[in-house]
């Protein structure tokens, strides 16, 4: 498979809710030796989000821009809504754990 082919694939994995199909499809692109590019990342980007994966998906975000990949349109509004869910996330725990409300 090309690289074109396996952002094909991972797009179709995101948009289905398979962020374990897509991170094993996007893991294998890096074993064979292609390159993975923005939209690869948004793609994986985009199934972790959509899934609540927030916190692979905000390693994902920070790993992207360590290898030098400016993020798209698509990343920005996806890193905003791991930040969101994880607000939500811990604040239902600081309720539950530390004053016993739920």
């Amino acid at each position: 498979m090309d690289g074109v082919i396996y952002g094909t694939i991972l797009a179709v994995c995101a948009s289905n809710g398979k962020w374990e199909e897509a991170e094993k499809y996007f893991n294998q692109m890096k074993d064979e030796g292609h390159s993975r590019n923005v939209y690869h990342y948004s793609s994986l980007l985009n199934a972790y989000s959509t899934c609540g994966n927030y916190k692979k998906a905000d390693i994902l975000f920070q790993d992207m821009k360590s290898e030098g990949l400016v993020p798209n349109k698509v990343c920005f509004p996806c890193h905003l809504l791991i930040f969101r869910l994880q607000l939500v996330y811990d604040y239902l725990w600081l309720l539950n754990h530390v004053l016993g409300c739920l």
